[in-house]
């Protein structure tokens, strides 16, 4: 490889920042096929900068509770501009219904349970319980119900 397309660390780590910014709305081939003609390299160079924005991102989200979000919202994002792409509307709209629910639009999903009879639960397994998500809480009460049905 001649020494010609080498570029600086300065302007190496611009290129790296400005893909970043563009991830976070485009997808990878559109990237690749947009600053491999800005900057007249080959696509191939511009995935190795797409991989290195990709592990900055990933040095500064490490903590997901309070930094994550936003990579997460990022990838969404990306599927949502394939989709659109595609024409793909159901998959539009899944992903805008899923980036709500992950902003916290959505309130929390709550279902009424009327119990016959006396539970007994320990504080163990009441804490496992309100850890379930809805699905799981569902596969459990229908378990629960045919072991007592069983049972008697």
């Amino acid at each position: 490889m001649s020494g010609e397309n080498k570029v600086d660390s300065k302007t190496k780590q611009k290129r790296i920042y400005r893909i970043s910014l563009l991830l976070t709305r485009k997808t990878k081939p559109f990237i690749c096929h947009y600053m491999s003609q800005k900057w007249g390299i080959s696509y191939r160079q511009t995935y190795r900068y797409i991989r290195l924005a990709e592990k900055e991102w990933a040095k500064y989200f490490t903590d997901i509770k309070r930094w994550g979000m936003g990579y997460y919202f990022a990838k969404r994002r990306e599927l949502r501009d394939k989709a659109m792409r595609n024409k793909d509307y159901r998959l539009v709209l899944e992903t805008d219904k899923d980036e709500a629910k992950l902003a916290g639009v959505y309130p929390i999903e709550k279902h009424k349970l009327e119990l016959e009879g006396e539970i007994k639960v320990t504080e163990t397994e009441k804490n496992i319980i309100l850890k379930m998500d809805d699905e799981t809480l569902d596969k459990f009460i229908k378990k629960l119900s045919r072991t007592e049905i069983d049972e008697s």
